[in-house]
Formats: C-alpha cells, structure tokens, sequence
C-alpha cells in the first residue's frame, strides 16, 4: 500500500536541501492516524498540480505540538526556524497556537525527482479536489512507481 498526499512546495524546497539521511515531519492539522503501514512509500504531489515530485519511506506517526516537532526534527520540518514552522502553521493548517497538535509524519529515505522529470499524475488516478492522502495498492499505479525506479538508476 502507498499514499499520495498534497505537498507546499516551499516544504518541498527545503527537505530537498537536506542529508538524504535525515528524518523528516510532514504535518498536518488532522491528527488521526493516518492508516498507512510502516515502511510504505509515501509520495508527494505538490499542491495545486497534478506533479508527482517526489517520495519518502513511513518510518511512523505521532501527536505533538509544533514546539515539540521543532525539537525534534529541527529543519527536517521543511522549514529553516521554529518561528517559521509557527508561520506556516498558521498559514497553512491555521492552527494558531504553539500548543496546538498537530499530526507528524515521520519519513525517511526522501527521493526527490528532477525538474522537468515529474510524474504527472492523471486526474482519474488523483482528483485535483482531494485534500488529503489517497491510498493505493501497490502495483496500481505501476507506471508512477517504474518512474522513480528507472529515475534514481
């Protein structure tokens, strides 16, 4: 099973700056579980497109508090400051309170693809109009996954 899930491309921008052996957060407002299985690829479509930028291994999910995301994931937030992960929190999530929960999830072994070499998903595969992960089994969209094997070779 994998999920693909809208992505800022300033949160984009950043991850792609860091160690590929850094942990990294994506968060999120909703802070249900997010049902995926540990170890699933988990891909990233950046917001208000329909491209496929890149992908990353769950490692897990948690609850805390953007203070405490900070702490310890650090820049691995995709943001450069702790008062920039509060901006984009409220920007974004518009949770406006430092105490506030937020979702965490964890991924690791970031792949990004490059430019001009994204994978444009098709609007049957992923609606412009879903808002958060959607879950396929693997081997369902075999092209997308082909597509990063054959990128990263």
């Amino acid at each position: 099973m994998f999920c693909i899930y809208k992505t800022d491309p300033d949160w984009i921008s950043v991850c792609k700056t860091l160690p590929p052996d850094t942990q990294v957060n994506f968060w999120r407002k909703n802070t249900d579980n997010l049902n995926l299985p540990t170890g699933s690829w988990f891909y990233f479509n950046e917001r208000r497109t329909r491209r496929i930028v890149g992908r990353g291994i769950l490692t897990g999910y948690s609850v805390k508090t953007i203070d405490a995301a900070w702490n310890l994931y650090g820049v691995g937030n995709g943001v450069h400051s702790l008062e920039q992960l509060r901006e984009r929190a409220l920007q974004i999530l518009e949770v406006d309170s430092p105490m506030a929960q937020i979702g965490c999830i964890m991924l690791s072994e970031l792949q990004f693809l490059q430019v001009g070499r994204e994978y444009i998903v098709g609007e049957n595969d992923y609606h412009p109009n879903i808002v958060g992960p959607k879950f396929f089994q693997d081997g369902s969209l075999l092209e997308l996954e082909n597509h990063f094997r054959l990128s990263n070779e």
